[in-house]
């Protein structure tokens, strides 16, 4: 497995190919390291490119959910593009995906958050 990392406006953009999952540990424990140091500047929406993801185990969804974790104490979303039916089934099936927002490119993502800031302006208001 190995892992890319990119920046795009605000957003983080994690790019996976290969296998995320316990047989890559030494990979996985770098990537949990650099997601850990973002989270602390806490500025970041993390999307995840899953274009060349192989596979995923519960070693790799706890990594996502980590980023997700994030995404609700925030009130953001976590990305993912080019997410597999089997992947977004076993995200789903964990009830995470409520902060999941699955798109087919970057410039979705602006959709996305500009509901999150209409939505907040309401709660404002109420």
């Amino acid at each position: 497995m190995t892992f890319k990392k990119n920046f795009y406006e605000d957003n983080v953009i994690y790019s996976v190919h290969g296998q995320m999952s316990v047989s890559n540990f030494q990979v996985i424990d770098s990537l949990i390291k650099d997601i850990k140091n973002l989270i602390d500047f806490d500025k970041y929406t993390f999307v995840w490119n899953f274009k060349e993801l192989g596979f995923m185990d519960s070693t790799g969804l706890s990594v996502i959910a980590m980023t997700i974790a994030h995404a609700m104490k925030n009130g953001k979303y976590v990305y993912i593009i080019h997410a597999a039916e089997e992947i977004a089934r076993i995200l789903k099936s964990s009830r995470m995906d409520k902060n999941i927002r699955y798109i087919r490119n970057l410039e979705e993502i602006n959709t996305y958050k500009d509901e999150i800031k209409i939505l907040n302006l309401v709660e404002d208001l109420n």
